[in-house]
């Protein structure tokens, strides 16, 4: 698991959603934050066009839905991927990780604990 990765997990009740590898917070722990339709009460600190993405499943407007950041260790990625719970997407472009870092930064609803790994991440 790689910095800059997405993986379809699935997500009851609703099936899968893309989730990118956002940051590094252990040796073996990191942040995934997931990319979600744009909603009318959306957070929008962070939109996503389809044309910055290479993800066929991805054709309309997207967002990050900083409020469902899941924490995750390569072991866990990897039994879920043994499971069929979980499937490599490839990655993001890094100027669209660095958005997405950035914009956490602004998020109403991201955790204050990842803001700050996030700050030191970026040197903001």
């Amino acid at each position: 698991m790689n910095v800059g990765e997405c993986y379809l997990i699935k997500t009851p009740p609703n099936g899968k959603h893309c989730f990118v590898v956002s940051l590094k917070i252990y040796e073996d722990q990191f942040l995934l934050l997931p990319i979600s339709t744009q909603r009318e009460n959306s957070e929008s600190c962070c939109v996503i066009e389809p044309d910055e993405i290479d993800f066929p499943f991805v054709n309309h407007t997207s967002i990050i839905a900083y409020s469902h950041a899941k924490e995750f260790t390569h072991y866990a990625l990897q039994d879920a991927t043994q499971r069929g719970y979980c499937t490599s997407l490839g990655s993001l472009k890094p100027e669209l990780l660095d958005r997405i870092l950035q914009s956490a930064l602004h998020s109403k609803r991201l955790k204050n604990r990842w803001k700050e790994l996030i700050r030191k991440q970026i040197g903001s």
